[in-house]
Parts: structure tokens; C-alpha cells; sequence
């Protein structure tokens, strides 16, 4: 997985690829194994992720993999929402941790969702109050799976075309995606992707 850098060379709004006002630069790399589609999310219990870092010299927190999964809220086609598992500099928002895997200079690490249970919905999620609530912003908020469940008991993983302003346009989104960089990210990143573990 890469990310060009496109420092002086931004996408412009309404002339690129994301389907909304995304200008950044994603790298996205997706499965739709069978045994993600329609499993259930109170089923989704652990994942990690084994990768290489290949970017001499760029230790920023988005220059390394996070993860996003797409629920079907209602288990009906009606609601879809992006949930995000990644690293933040606060401890009571981050939730995936590195680590390496070698001696430092391998740069292979291990990637795993921490305090799971918990993560992040883009947008909000109506309804269900975050666990952890630190500002405006959903980056700012985080939601106990449990509680989600509570409002919403069928939501499961599915594949569809969540019409979101930081994912490809017109394009179907598999259940779970790494990602590399964000809609405003710039610069040049790579690793190579050993393993994804899910539920084991």
C-alpha cells in the first residue's frame, strides 16, 4: 500500500476521485471475505494487523495502516456508517496500538485494536451516547460497541456504496478496509501488508 505525495499538486474539490470534498490522498485496500459479510457486529471481537513500514524518515501517525469497517446500522439497508479503528496522540480516543515485531531498524510491527469493544463513527450515530466524548468532531468520540447494540441490535458488516465524502465515488466498499493517509493527507507513505487477523 502507498500514497503518492501530492504536496503542491492537492486534488482539487470536484475534479478527483472521492465521492464528496475530500482533497487528500488515500491508499485503500479492502477484502470481502465471506465470513465478513453480514457477520454480526457484537461478533467482531479482535483484529491485527502484521505490516512492514517502508517510509524512511516519516514517522506520522497517518503514514501507518488504520482500519475501517461499513455496518449496515439496521441490518436492513437503510443506515450505513463507517466505523474507524485508529491511533490518536490521546490515550482515551486511540484505539489501536504498534508494535514491533523485530529489532527497530525491520521496522516490522504488529498492529492491534485495543480496548476492544470501542470505537469510532464517522459522523455520529444518532441515538447512542459516546463512552468517551472530548469535543466537536466525531475524531473527538468514541462508542462502546455494546451500546450500539443496545439501540441498534441487528448491525452487522456489509459491502455497499456508503456515499461518504472521504471514500472513492460511485464506488462499493467491502465490509473491512486499511487505510493509508486521509482526505487532506499529502504526503508520500508505504508498507507492506504481511497479515490481517480477524477474531483470532
Amino acid at each position: 500500500m502507498w500514497t503518492h505525495a501530492i504536496t503542491g499538486n492537492a486534488n482539487v474539490i470536484g475534479n478527483k476521485g472521492f465521492h464528496g470534498i475530500g482533497t487528500g490522498n488515500k491508499a485503500m485496500l479492502g477484502t470481502d471475505a465471506p465470513m465478513l459479510l453480514g457477520l454480526p457486529l457484537a461478533q467482531l471481537t479482535a483484529l491485527s494487523v502484521r505490516y512492514a513500514l517502508r517510509t524512511a524518515g516519516n514517522a506520522h501517525i497517518l503514514n501507518r495502516p488504520y482500519i475501517n469497517i461499513l455496518i449496515d446500522i439496521n441490518g436492513d439497508g437503510t443506515l450505513y456508517k463507517i466505523g474507524v479503528f485508529d491511533r490518536d496522540p490521546n490515550p482515551a480516543l486511540n484505539l489501536l496500538v504498534d508494535v514491533a515485531q523485530a529489532d527497530p531498524t525491520d521496522h516490522e510491527y504488529l498492529l492491534s485494536w485495543v480496548g476492544a469493544g470501542k470505537l469510532k463513527i464517522v459522523n455520529e450515530l444518532a441515538g447512542v451516547t459516546p463512552a468517551v466524548d472530548l469535543g466537536a468532531g466525531w475524531h473527538n468520540k468514541v462508542f462502546h460497541v455494546s451500546d450500539i447494540l443496545a439501540v441498534y441490535p441487528d448491525a452487522k458488516l456489509t459491502q455497499a456504496f456508503p456515499a461518504d465524502n472521504g471514500l472513492p465515488a460511485d464506488l462499493t466498499m467491502p465490509p473491512l478496509w486499511l487505510v493509508l493517509g486521509d482526505s487532506t493527507y499529502t504526503r508520500y507513505s508505504r508498507v507492506l501488508l504481511r497479515e490481517v487477523r480477524l477474531n483470532s
